[in-house]
């Protein structure tokens, strides 16, 4: 054997470690990404669960919640009020919109995606959050990307038992 064929040998040893490295890679990959992906939906629920368990343990924040998604506008509460509201509110949508981005991203799925964007399409389109929506949504809080992904959502979110999200009349999905 002279050292031309041992040199093509050793090629071929070092190709085969290469094409075993990288399948090695592929399942890391994957493996890395079903991680992500379930690490950026449980951050969303953790983070909707927080709210609520604040809105629950905080008599004044939970009272203002119920009068304005009883129908209450939001302009005829104390500015004291509004401002307490708004941050609550303001803090549930920027942990939506970074959601929204995880979703771009492809690190959160659509139905699970679906659901929240409903939600909230549903929360700001009530007559007594809707003038607060405007004026926050001008107010350089979020983005302007994330703005019109959620005025493009055409379902809506129905409360209480057995939630659901309705498609729009047209028949179109959210």
């Amino acid at each position: 054997m002279n050292f031309e064929q041992i040199a093509l040998i050793g090629e071929f040893v070092g190709g085969l470690g290469v094409l075993a490295t990288l399948v090695f890679l592929i399942f890391e990959v994957r493996g890395n990404s079903r991680i992500l992906k379930a690490n950026a939906k449980t951050s969303g629920m953790e983070s909707t669960a927080h709210y609520n368990e604040v809105l629950a343990q905080d008599e004044v924040l939970a009272g203002l919640a119920h009068r304005v998604s009883s129908g209450e506008p939001f302009d005829s509460l104390s500015s004291l009020e509004q401002f307490r509201l708004t941050l609550v509110l303001r803090g549930i949508i920027q942990r939506l919109e970074a959601m929204y981005f995880q979703y771009e991203a492809g690190l959160v799925d659509e139905e699970y995606w679906n659901t929240r964007r409903c939600w909230l399409k549903s929360m700001i389109d009530q007559p007594s959050l809707s003038k607060w929506w405007e004026a926050e949504s001008a107010s350089s809080m979020v983005t302007d990307q994330f703005i019109e992904h959620i005025a493009a959502t055409r379902g809506s979110f129905i409360l209480g038992p057995g939630a659901q999200i309705v498609p729009s009349k047209d028949g179109v999905d959210p």
